[in-house]
């Protein structure tokens, strides 16, 4: 899966998933539950975790595709 999916799929802009994957921004509670839901992982993950604790958890398959 792009980020561009994903993004879409959070209902949040590619821009903002890219600070937040990047690790210049932290997403909010709201966003956090949002992308959990679109990967299948933790809002905790998005909150609390490093960047590459993310990146990890995003080359686990998302819906049988990685995320890029």
């Amino acid at each position: 899966m792009k980020q561009i999916n994903l993004a879409t799929r959070a209902k949040i802009s590619a821009a903002h998933l890219s600070y937040i994957l990047s690790g210049k921004r932290r997403p909010s509670w709201r966003v956090a539950k949002r992308l959990a839901n679109a990967t299948r992982t933790k809002p905790a993950l998005w909150m609390e975790g490093t960047v590459a604790d993310i990146r990890a958890a995003l080359e686990q398959r998302v819906n049988g595709q990685r995320v890029r």
